[in-house]
């Protein structure tokens, strides 16, 4: 099946910026394809993006039990933070086949 129109774009922008997320936002330590999170206790962009994931789960009530669809999950970051810091079952899925990968 081919993609739509509106999806192809979205592959490509990220296939274009994938080097400038690698740059900026330290992607491949981080996992991170998200804007950050900034309270009193953050001191750095990377703290912020680590932050926004634990904000996420608090936000949503994620518990052990829950199985989560992480649509348009990008490299994974949230879905592996989800699975390693709550224990829950989490499925990503992206267009992009080279965040996949």
């Amino acid at each position: 099946m081919q993609p739509t129109e509106y999806h192809q774009r979205i592959i490509d922008y990220y296939k274009a910026s994938e080097n400038s997320y690698k740059d900026a936002w330290d992607l491949k330590n981080s996992l991170a394809i998200h804007y950050g999170y900034w309270d009193d206790t953050v001191r750095s962009f990377r703290q912020s993006l680590s932050k926004m994931n634990e904000v996420m789960a608090i936000t949503a009530q994620i518990k052990r039990t829950d199985k989560v669809l992480d649509a348009g999950c990008g490299v994974g970051g949230s879905s592996i933070f989800l699975a390693k810091w709550i224990s829950c079952h989490v499925t990503g899925i992206s267009l992009s086949e080279a965040q996949v990968q």
